[in-house]
């Protein structure tokens, strides 16, 4: 079992610790705040992700406010994979019955997936 380790924009000087000790993938948190949907992004992706890029071997997985597939197809561009949580949460807990619960989940992955190339 792996702990997986994150790096974030305030990370800088520790990025290469943090990147030679992790395993299994590297999480990269998009933005400073609290966690849930975002609709914009403030981190430049080009200045954190040259740096992790320097001292990973790892995939690095971004997640922490991504919510749809345009913004998973931003971010591809900058790592691995997209790491989605509270976007999915919300999409089954806005069904009123488990049926509707489970159509909102398919909607909101064939949404994510639409990001991916």
């Amino acid at each position: 079992m792996y702990q997986i380790n994150l790096v974030s924009p305030t990370s800088r000087g520790r990025v290469q610790r943090i990147a030679e000790n992790s395993q299994g993938f590297l999480y990269c948190v998009s933005s400073l705040g609290v966690t849930g949907e975002k609709t914009s992004f403030q981190t430049d992706f080009d200045e954190f992700f040259s740096i992790i890029n320097k001292y990973t071997k790892i995939p690095a997985c971004v997640g922490f406010g991504i919510s749809n597939g345009k913004q998973v197809k931003e971010l591809s561009a900058y790592c691995d994979g997209a790491i989605v949580g509270s976007a999915v949460v919300k999409a089954i807990a806005s069904g009123k019955t488990e049926e509707e619960s489970i159509s909102n989940l398919r909607e909101k992955l064939r949404d994510l997936k639409s990001g991916i190339a």
